[in-house]
């Protein structure tokens, strides 16, 4: 068998391994992108996409990096990350470097809370990290627990409901770039939090680059198979 070959076979075959591994391992995450993108430009994520949770109650945790380039962008408007209708808002304020999350809450006047994170840096990338579970919301920035609050009543919540990432079509969103956007469908703990902060905004995990090489190496791989058969007579 031709040498080629062969490393294609074995490299299929660890890929397999490796594939069937994180479908159990990361069975309640939804890698929504893994490299920076252009945060300016809309992407919608279906919510056929997105499991529920299988616990009781309402729990899920959002993980992505942003890295703000100014703040001159869409001056007077809101710079929205994320809209999630019903379930979540994220976004950074008009004219200040804060950002806010904002959770709908179910009672009599339909209203929402508010977490504020100020003094976001630009031109560095900052990790967020935003939890809920039940009627607590977390907000962890760079690793560290920022904020925990109580929500005044229990959260309203929409599994049919699409997820925006920097909604605006291309016009929108803010000057910089958004990465590494994952959806849980549970409350993610402090360890994973952290990894996924000492992982950083740019996947260096060479599988997807050697998938593209061999897939290119694969195209150029000429098979000439010859069989020799051996029939004996009693």
């Amino acid at each position: 068998m031709n040498k080629t070959v062969l490393y294609i076979l074995v490299f299929i075959g660890i890929v397999l391994i490796i594939r069937f591994t994180q479908k159990f391992i990361w069975r309640n995450v939804k890698f929504i992108f893994d490299y920076p993108r252009n945060a300016k430009k809309q992407l919608v994520v279906s919510s056929k996409t997105l499991i529920p949770s299988k616990n009781e109650g309402i729990s899920w945790s959002l993980s992505f990096w942003i890295y703000i380039d100014n703040w001159d962008y869409l001056y007077l408007a809101p710079k929205k990350i994320i809209s999630w209708e019903e379930n979540a808002y994220i976004w950074l304020s008009k004219k200040s470097n804060d950002l806010n999350i904002q959770i709908p809450i179910d009672n009599r006047t339909n209203s929402s809370e508010k977490i504020q994170f100020k003094s976001v840096p630009i031109q560095k990338w900052i990790h967020c990290c935003v939890i809920l579970e039940n009627r607590y919301v977390d907000l962890w920035m760079n690793g560290k627990l920022y904020h925990s609050k109580k929500l005044s009543s229990v959260p309203r919540f929409d599994y049919t409901k699409d997820l925006y990432v920097t909604p605006g079509g291309n016009k929108g969103g803010f000057s910089g770039h958004i990465s590494r956007f994952r959806y849980y469908n549970i409350p993610i703990k402090k360890n994973l939090i952290q990894y996924l902060y000492r992982d950083g905004p740019i996947n260096r995990n060479p599988i997807p680059n050697l998938i593209g090489y061999f897939k290119k190496l694969a195209g150029s791989v000429k098979f000439n198979v010859k069989l020799d058969v051996d029939v004996g007579t009693d």
